[in-house]
């Protein structure tokens, strides 16, 4: 643990020059320079003190105040403690990557984390590229090459900040950005909500420098904003025609005696077998698609088993299958945190014999009624904009990703590095798709499969 400087309520103040040495020998040393400190510290606060934990021993010991500070701050289930820790363990830990997370203090109260990590890439040994982003975004298993790969597993990534200090952790942290740009060519934040902190109070405190930003509109989240309901009658009411049949003929498919049956995985018995059948469905359905499905990566498998018994050892986890006659058919898991609902896996069998009722469109129905039995405010649909969720919403987010580049730090070494990562990116999916199509259609119709596949994915684009 590195302490960078203290601020006080004087004025202007500035940062103590403290060099500080990554955890990983091959990272550079990163100089923290004198700067000013435009933000107006509150007349009640005496001091915040920032400083860098670069292993996780440091933030083990952080987990509680990181816990209370996420609920207290209205954070997303993403932005956790076992969230970012079980990120890093399965899909952050490399030996070209180093943690590097900021915590701001006052009086001894954690009011600030950005939870974030650096990495590098080296063209004939020497450095060619230095990064930092958050903690929950990327994770390939090559950073050298796979730092484009960034889609990652998380759905809404930021900070996370006390809703009482947020201007003052917004120019702080903006000067340590700025500072830090010395250091690395890039500072990406990905998968941030536009009404994230990030985009809320740290973009604007980084539009009054001079640095390169860019801005990307990466994905737009789908949700249910159930305060608009006053029962579950009242949401398929105001649902669009078409919605509303489908809907009451799906519940009438569910009724007791009907086609499928509804019914909760509530101990840790259950669950383990569930999450298998889980993944089995999830799997089989991505894969009659075409694609790889997620859990085709054994890290995430790993990752996801481990999230599922710590969520449902905190009761943050809502996990409901569909039955009929030949056994579960349909399967949703749900993530509760912060008065939402995050509908992140579900799968489902095609081939069932309740198929064509949608048992899972069943089972999304009744999360919306526990929800509003429960007072969540929120289900968020996170990124895809499948058909069937404007079916339950016309509301969007928008996730963004912000790049800052450090002025200057183009050059042939790192073109050539984006040029092979682009590579490497397009080599890797194709590969995962391939496999898919292998496992659908087996070694003698790999090829066909996989053309008309790829023939057809450029079709659906154009005709967008």
């Amino acid at each position: 643990m590195k302490s960078l400087h203290n601020y006080k309520p004087t004025g202007v103040h500035r940062m103590n020059s403290l060099p500080i040495k990554q955890a990983a020998s091959e990272q550079s040393e990163i100089t923290f320079k004198n700067m000013p400190f435009d933000g107006k510290i509150g007349s009640n606060m005496h001091l915040i003190e920032t400083e860098i934990l670069q292993n996780e021993t440091e933030l083990y010991h952080l987990v509680d105040e990181w816990e209370d500070l996420a609920l207290s701050s209205g954070a997303t289930v993403y932005m956790t403690p076992d969230w970012v820790l079980g990120w890093w363990k399965h899909f952050g830990k490399h030996p070209r990557r180093s943690l590097h997370v900021i915590t701001l203090c006052y009086a001894g109260r954690l009011i600030a984390i950005a939870p974030c990590y650096t990495g590098y890439s080296t063209i004939f040994g020497k450095k060619a590229e230095t990064r930092m982003q958050i903690l929950g975004s990327g994770g390939s298993p090559d950073e050298q090459f796979g730092f484009m790969d960034d889609y990652g597993i998380s759905d809404f990534l930021d900070f996370i900040v006390a809703p009482d200090f947020t201007n003052e952790a917004a120019s702080i942290f903006a000067e340590l950005l700025i500072a830090a740009t010395d250091d690395f060519d890039t500072i990406s934040f990905h998968q941030v909500r536009e009404d994230s902190f990030i985009m809320k109070y740290l973009y604007p405190a980084l539009q009054r420098t001079q640095l390169p930003i860019d801005i990307i509109h990466t994905d737009n989240c789908p949700y249910i904003n159930l305060r608009e309901y006053n029962s579950m009658d009242d949401f398929i009411k105001k649902a669009k025609s078409n919605a509303r049949r489908r809907f009451r003929q799906t519940r009438r498919a569910s009724m007791p005696g009907a086609n499928f049956k509804i019914t909760d995985i509530i101990n840790l018995h259950e669950t383990e077998g569930a999450t298998e059948k889980l993944i089995e469905l999830h799997q089989e359905r991505w894969i009659d698609l075409g694609f790889p499905g997620v859990f085709y990566d054994a890290r995430f498998t790993r990752f996801f088993k481990e999230l599922v018994q710590s969520s449902l050892s905190k009761n943050r986890i809502w996990f409901k299958q569909a039955s009929d006659m030949n056994g579960a058919c349909a399967m949703r898991l749900m993530l509760k945190y912060n008065g939402r609902y995050y509908d992140y896996i579900s799968g489902f069998d095609h081939n069932a014999p309740s198929a064509k009722f949608r048992p899972g469109f069943g089972i999304l129905l009744n999360s919306v009624e526990d929800a509003l039995s429960h007072d969540v405010e929120t289900i968020e649909m996170l990124r895809g904009e499948e058909d069937y969720k404007y079916d339950f919403t016309d509301k969007t987010i928008k996730n963004m990703k912000l790049v800052i580049s450090r002025p200057g730090s183009e050059s042939i070494k790192r073109k050539m590095v984006h040029i092979l990562a682009f590579a490497w990116k397009v080599i890797k999916s194709e590969k995962k798709v391939l496999h898919a199509h292998y496992k659908k259609n087996g070694l003698v119709r790999i090829l066909p499969g996989y053309f008309k596949f790829r023939f057809n994915s450029v079709l659906s684009k154009l005709k967008k």
